[in-house]
């Protein structure tokens, strides 16, 4: 009886580990970083639009910056997330520290939608109004695409 118990625990544990990458899959997880490649992403944008080298030169510069600017405001948010959550996690936490970490991320947030959105328009001059025309097609499909987003979790 002790055999049978055994040798199906063993078959199950077989299983799960032979079926772990398609629960993963399933799940939306892949090994590495799931991010998209930005360059990937800007050679597409760049190649759809037909844009000419020296605006493909200025968005690639501009979406560089952008994600430089991007990446440190994350990970600022992040800290601060974590020194919240600490604050919250207090038999006592003080009311002014959580409010004043909640302004610093809302700040920092919005600095980023700020970027974004002018890096948009830095673009937008850039292009002629051809193509203006297939980027503005570009944004209803992926709007189409993607639906409305859910906001992220800290």
């Amino acid at each position: 009886m002790n055999n049978k118990k055994w040798l199906i625990g063993m078959m199950v544990f077989a299983l799960l580990i032979a079926n772990a990458p398609t629960a993963d899959a399933f799940w939306g997880k892949k090994g590495g970083d799931r991010r998209p490649d930005k360059n990937k992403m800007i050679e597409r944008i760049a190649d759809k639009l037909e844009l000419t080298e020296a605006q493909k030169a200025k968005f690639k510069a501009s979406g560089e910056k952008t994600q430089e600017f991007v990446k440190i405001k994350h990970e600022a948010v992040k800290s601060l997330a974590e020194k919240l959550k600490t604050e919250l996690g207090k038999d006592k936490p003080s009311r002014w520290v959580v409010n004043r970490l909640i302004k610093q991320m809302s700040s920092l947030k919005t600095d980023i939608q700020i970027k974004h959105a002018n890096h948009l328009i830095d673009l937008k001059q850039e292009l002629t109004p051809e193509q203006r025309k297939k980027f503005e097609e570009m944004l209803k499909d992926r709007h189409k695409k993607f639906g409305k987003r859910k906001p992220r979790k800290i």
